[in-house]
């Protein structure tokens, strides 16, 4: 799902698919399974024995360092996005 949505992004943006934008999709693929994969691993390690209070646990557990980990992410690149290289301007837009 997020590889569609990033697709359907660079076609309104009229981003080509180039050696750029494809390392930028391949670390949004990396960092999404990152991020689920700690929410799973918590809602596993969770102790509670109902679905959904396992799911609160996980989410008040992990959650907030999901959420910080991805507001935080693009900030080293905001840096770079007044430059007028490719790299960094795709990477800025695509993050």
């Amino acid at each position: 799902m997020v590889e569609a949505d990033l697709l359907g992004l660079m076609y309104i943006w009229d981003i080509s698919l180039n050696a750029i934008s494809v390392v930028n999709l391949v670390m949004c693929i990396g960092i999404s399974v990152e991020f689920h994969t700690h929410i799973a691993h918590a809602f596993l390690e969770s102790q509670s024995n109902t679905r959904t209070q396992r799911a609160i646990d996980s989410l008040s557990e992990m959650g907030s360092s999901v959420f910080s980990g991805t507001a935080s992410f693009p900030l080293p690149f905001s840096f770079f996005f007044p430059f007028s290289s490719l790299f960094f301007s795709l990477s800025f837009l695509v993050l």
